[in-house]
């Protein structure tokens, strides 16, 4: 992807814009003796999905388990830990990933035209905008072209067919677009399968497969 020109960015959500809570997982785990911050939070989410991808199975309790290893929970009570865990990353709301309005804005300040494409029930647009992220209207925050949400469209990645329905929604082509997104599996395959350029997003560098490009930040955007 040597000196790309691409008119158009999509976005994954969940683990580029939005995060578990790390205060949720602070108070939740400390009865466990672990106190991890904020960065160690985000560490342990990424070698979830970091695991996810590895496995290639959709096997949401084992990275609840992996999260809960990497903070340093111990075996015996890996189990009610994990537990914990996938509540809070299930059934609690995400907040913003560090600096994802400021990465947004100065792609929009570029003249990027920037989307979201996620895997959700339905309700990520005003998940976006409860966490600051970036909004469809016209208000305070960053405002991107389009939301797409599986829950909305029936179509989920690594499905192809939900990139094709974004580059439509967004009014853009394939090749001048470039999808960026933390798994392997749903994002880069999916974008893929769509024609579409990929970054896999990596902020920790724990992904050593150079068969696809890598970004680690979206101030590297």
């Amino acid at each position: 992807m040597s000196d790309p020109h691409y008119s158009t960015v999509l976005l994954d959500a969940g683990g580029v814009l939005l995060l578990p809570d790390p205060r949720l997982m602070r108070e939740e785990l400390a009865v466990f003796g672990v106190f991890p911050d904020d960065a160690e939070c985000h560490r342990a989410f990424y070698h979830g999905v970091s695991q996810l991808d590895r496995r290639r199975l959709r096997d949401w309790r084992m990275v609840d388990d992996v999260v809960a290893r990497a903070v340093g929970v111990g075996p015996s009570r890996l189990e009610e830990a994990a537990e914990r865990i996938g509540m809070i990353y299930q059934s609690k709301p995400w907040v913003s990933a560090p600096r994802a309005d400021q990465g947004i804005r100065r792609l929009l300040d570029a003249g990027v035209r920037v989307g979201v494409v996620t895997n959700s029930d339905g309700t990520m647009g005003q998940q976006l905008v409860d966490g600051g992220v970036c909004s469809v209207e016209e208000c305070h925050l960053p405002r991107v072209a389009a939301v797409v949400d599986s829950g909305c469209i029936q179509k989920r990645k690594p499905d192809g067919d939900i990139f094709l329905h974004a580059l439509r929604t967004v009014g853009a082509s394939a090749s001048d677009t470039v999808y960026v997104g933390d798994s392997i599996t749903f994002d880069v395959d999916g974008a893929r399968a769509a024609g579409i350029a990929a970054l896999h997003f990596d902020p920790f560098g724990l992904c050593s497969d150079r068969r696809h490009e890598h970004v680690r930040s979206m101030e590297a955007l």
